[in-house]
Parts: C-alpha cells; sequence; structure tokens
C-alpha cells in the first residue's frame, strides 16, 4: 500500500470551501482559548457511515452502487479507505469531552482498524449482494471518464455522479492516524466495520434507501 497518513502534525491541504471553513474554524479555536486559557478541544472527524447519514451522502451512494450488478473498482483497490462507523466515532467524541480539561488539544477521531477499498467493497456486497461482480478500471482510463464527467457537469450544471473528485474519493489512498486519541483519551473500536455495516444495511432498507435482495 501507499497509504499516505494524515497525523494531527499533517499540514492541512483543504480543496474546497467545506473544508476550508472547517480550517477557519479551528483557527477561531484557537485564538478563542489563547485569550481565554479554558478547555479547547478540536476534533477532526474521519470519513464516517451508519444509520442517520443523509440519503445523498457518497456513503449512501456507495451502499447503493454495491448493489448493482457490477462494480468498477478504479485500480487495483488496495489502498486503506478512510470509513468509520458513526458511532465508534461518537464514542470518541463522549471521550474527549470526558478526558481532557484545561488545555488546548487537537485530535483525530477515527476507526482504528483501516481496510482497504476492495475489501470494504466485497464485505459489503458479501453481506448484501454476494453475486455481485468486481471490474478493475485503470485509474487513467477513470480519470479520462472523470474529465469527461467534469465538462457535462459544467456545461449542464447538474452534477455528473462520475467526475475526476469521485475517482480521486473512490481510490482512498489516505487514513486519518488516531493513534494520538489512543494514547491521549483512551479512544476505542467498540464496533467492528462488519457490526457497523451490517448495521447500516439494516437502515437502509428500513428507510427503502436500499432494497433487501433475496438470497
Amino acid at each position: 500500500n501507499v497509504t499516505k497518513n494524515i497525523t494531527e502534525e499533517t499540514p492541512p491541504s483543504p480543496d474546497n470551501f467545506y473544508g476550508k471553513s472547517k480550517l477557519e474554524a479551528e483557527k477561531l479555536i484557537k485564538q478563542y482559548y489563547q485569550k481565554h486559557n479554558t478547555t479547547a478541544i478540536i476534533l477532526r472527524l474521519s470519513s464516517m457511515f451508519g444509520p442517520g447519514m443523509h440519503s445523498k451522502t457518497s456513503s449512501v451512494r456507495l451502499f447503493r452502487m454495491v448493489q448493482k450488478p457490477i462494480f468498477p473498482l478504479v485500480g487495483a483497490g488496495t489502498d486503506f479507505y478512510e470509513f468509520s462507523y458513526v458511532k465508534n466515532i461518537a464514542e470518541g467524541i463522549f471521550l474527549a469531552s470526558q478526558k481532557i480539561n484545561d488545555e488546548l488539544v487537537l485530535l483525530n477521531i477515527a476507526d482504528i482498524k483501516k481496510i482497504s477499498f476492495k475489501e470494504l467493497i466485497k464485505t459489503i456486497s458479501k453481506l448484501s449482494n454476494p453475486k455481485l461482480k468486481i471490474i478493475h478500471l485503470p485509474y487513467s482510463l477513470a480519470m479520462s471518464l472523470g474529465y469527461i464527467g467534469n465538462a457535462i457537469t459544467k456545461v449542464t450544471g447538474k452534477r455528473f455522479p462520475f467526475r475526476t473528485r469521485t475517482v480521486k474519493g473512490v481510490t482512498g489512498g489516505w487514513v486519518a492516524d488516531p493513534s494520538k486519541a489512543v494514547s491521549k483519551i483512551g479512544l476505542k473500536q467498540p464496533y467492528s466495520i462488519n457490526m457497523g455495516i451490517e448495521e447500516t444495511l439494516e437502515w437502509l432498507i428500513s428507510n427503502n434507501l436500499i432494497q433487501k435482495k433475496l438470497r
């Protein structure tokens, strides 16, 4: 794997307004701490999934894609993919609120055990669509198709589902390192990836976001 490990010391480089706004919020929290010398906790939450997520999130789209007959996997799919279960994230937030006092702390909150994108797709498929066929697309071909999607988006004004940003997103290649949170607040991962996927599938089916398949 050529996965990039993102720690709290990794220089942030947001590439959209949403990310930039979060970085500005961090700066304001640091300024507040310097002025008032009170407890200040900055938590960088991992990309997450789980019951209650918005129907238009990329996580829901991923689960839906796995329900189709064929899943186009860009490249080998062996890089780690940052995908944390929401209940593990909630546990991390709670621990931080209980364990940190009278200091400024910045922590990554993410699942400790990482999984490759291919392993993730296979796990979702095994639990919901075991007949799924995975086909591999060369990265160069996928990016070429993504540029076409970019052009369609620009011309129509409607977001095309397959764009260069999509390709870069599904290839992974980075993970949030939660080791500082493990040592600082005792971060744990009470829910495994399988448990999280099982609960999420049940929620998606009960909310008619995907259909239950007969085996």
